[in-house]
């Protein structure tokens, strides 16, 4: 299997990445990582950044999921070690996962590492 992995903070620009790679590549699945702890990526909102807010996280599955028929995968963190309730508490970001997004869409797979 071969996959692309991208991260964005935005639904629509997500979604419009993940139409664009569709159109372009030719890929098994697409894995947006929520994951990445590095400054230059989470002081745009993207990476483990998103882990503070679910609601887009949520957003910005359900948009790149609509988009393509492959499946969608998400690279989450489960030790990001900041101060923030979601991210201190591994298994409510799990139970979130399989309940908002994993369970509405059969496409999303949920990776953690």
């Amino acid at each position: 299997m071969f996959g692309v992995q991208i991260c964005g903070a935005y639904p629509d620009t997500v979604a419009w990445i993940v139409e664009l790679i569709d159109q372009e590549c030719t890929v098994d699945f697409i894995d947006i990582n929520m994951g990445c702890p590095i400054d230059i990526v989470v002081n745009k909102g993207a990476g483990s950044a998103l882990l503070t807010k679910p609601t887009r996280m949520k957003s910005i599955l359900q948009a790149a999921s609509g988009t393509i028929d492959r499946p969608i995968t998400v690279k989450v963190l489960s030790n990001i070690s900041y101060n923030f309730n979601f991210c201190l508490m591994p298994n409510k970001m799990v139970n979130f996962l399989k309940r908002k997004v994993s369970s509405e869409d059969p496409s999303v797979y949920v990776v953690f590492r």
